[in-house]
């Protein structure tokens, strides 16, 4: 691993101005993955359907999510008053999104494996973002991202695909692959004197010349099955609308697109997380720290999640930093410093884990923790959650609760009369099969770290799993044709 470095080998930053699928089995209960930041690891291709990956932001400042195009996208409006060039960058965000679902769909249907490449300088890496929009090469884009980046996003519409596949909505014989975007690029150059080197691992490039014309897409591109074609209202003919931008001058700001390059393994890739984060900074006048905050992770996939869930207990922001993996995650780690720094100093919740038994199972790209028994102390009393079966039992200082989801919803919503009881089976399936989420780790260079996107893209499953071919088919049969 090439990045993040540790704090001990600093570069001077410059300033910025201030412009700115099988059905899915789950596996035994877990706890909510509403967790700190986290990411994942380098996945290998899953095989069959395994399932299973950023960062919390300072206030007003960066993103929490996912990746934009990317699951939980990483990145928010910027202010107002650059509406349009925030348009932009979500626009770049949003191409990714076209080739990330192409190059997943690809993965899905069993025509392709991934294998990213990247380039040996940085401009050369970041051209080779804008001229894969150019060629509307979906594949090629999503190759060109850092391997970390364009790994989670195949996985993540592989696993979508596979799901929609298998209940209906997407056609089996369709091809997504050819799933495509419509643009076209001219005369880029960049501006070689105007590089930022913000550390080992970091650049940022800026352009010099070149204009974007972005074309929207139709729905008809994307490969539904006949019986929800056969519901949808007939689309009017009408012309794709577009728009030029001019990359050496972003509308309202008038400053020139900036593209973060990272250094993996000694080869260059353009970074969309690292893109939006330089954006996010420039747009609030702020530049990149001096230094990184490690990542330091634990001997094992359980001991991650106790590490986790200590940290967050003590409020520790720094090490749940730590906990985060260094390479999808790399950027977090680089922008951690002014993460403690808008934080500050905090006070623990004066609640302790006392114990946590967990469970694991194997998921794409990384293993699942899910929860049998958790105790904590809190204010000197003891209380605990226990899986049993499809229930759990809560014991406190006031006695014992058993909370049975499956049961509870199905006599609580088969005595609505305006609840469609054709939605039963799902919402029961959906009770049962939530016990079984829990929170994904992943492996990167013999430690274990927890991964806010698989986990996140694991819930998402849940759900997803839960539908049946069925439950479709009743849910269109109610469309008025």
């Amino acid at each position: 691993m090439t990045y993040p470095p540790g704090p001990g080998n600093p570069w001077q930053p410059e300033q910025p101005g201030p412009d700115q699928h099988a059905p899915y089995a789950p596996g035994p209960a877990g706890p909510p993955p509403g967790t700190p930041p986290h990411g994942g690891g380098h996945p290998q291709p899953p095989q069959g359907y395994q399932y299973p990956q950023q960062g919390q932001p300072y206030p007003g400042q960066l993103p929490p999510g996912g990746p934009g195009g990317f699951p939980g996208g990483p990145g928010q409006p910027p202010p107002a008053k650059n509406r349009r060039t925030g348009l932009l960058v979500g626009s770049l965000v949003g191409v990714v999104a076209v080739g990330a679902a192409a190059v997943g769909s690809y993965f899905a249907f069993g025509n392709g494996s991934a294998a990213a490449s990247g380039e040996a300088d940085p401009a050369s890496a970041a051209s080779r973002l804008l001229t894969a929009v150019e060629q509307e090469d979906a594949v090629g884009l999503l190759e060109s991202l850092a391997p970390a980046e364009a790994r989670l996003s195949a996985d993540y519409f592989e696993i979508m695909t596979g799901e929609l596949t298998r209940i209906g909505i997407f056609d089996e014989s369709a091809d997504p692959a050819a799933l495509s975007f419509n643009g076209s690029l001219e005369g880029l150059a960049f501006d070689e004197a105007a590089e930022e080197r913000v550390n080992e691992h970091l650049v940022i490039n800026s352009v010099s010349s070149g204009t974007l014309t972005l074309e929207s897409a139709s729905p008809e591109d994307m490969p539904f099955s006949d019986k929800v074609l056969d519901v949808m209202p007939e689309l009017p003919d009408t012309t794709a609308e577009s728009e030029t931008i001019d990359l050496a001058s972003l509308p309202e700001t008038g400053q020139p697109l900036r593209i973060a390059t990272i250094q993996v393994d000694g080869e260059w890739y353009p970074s969309m997380f690292y893109t939006v984060a330089d954006f996010a900074l420039r747009e609030s006048g702020m530049g990149w720290p001096r230094d990184s905050v490690p990542a330091v992770g634990a001997d094992s996939p359980e001991a991650a999640v106790e590490q986790l869930v200590t940290a967050a207990l003590d409020v520790d922001v720094r090490r749940l930093v730590e906990l985060l993996p260094p390479d999808e995650m790399a950027v977090v780690h680089d922008l951690g410093p002014l993460l403690l720094e808008a934080v500050g100093q905090t006070e623990p919740t004066g609640a302790r884990l006392v114990e946590l038994n967990t469970s694991t199972t194997d998921v794409t790209g990384g293993t699942r923790v899910s929860l049998d028994h958790v105790s904590l102390e809190v204010n000197g009393e003891q209380v605990s959650i226990q899986r049993d079966g499809d229930c759990l039992q809560a014991t406190g200082p006031q006695g014992s609760e058993r909370l049975c989801p499956v049961e509870q919803a199905r006599m609580s919503l088969s005595q609505d009369p305006a609840f469609p009881q054709e939605a039963l089976p799902f919402i029961e399936r959906l009770a049962e099969n939530v016990l079984g989420a829990g929170i994904v780790t992943v492996e990167v260079d013999g430690e274990w770290y927890v991964s806010p996107f698989r986990t996140g893209i694991d819930l998402m499953a849940v759900v997803l799993s839960s539908v049946e071919p069925e439950d479709i088919d009743a849910l269109l049969a109610t469309a008025p044709r």
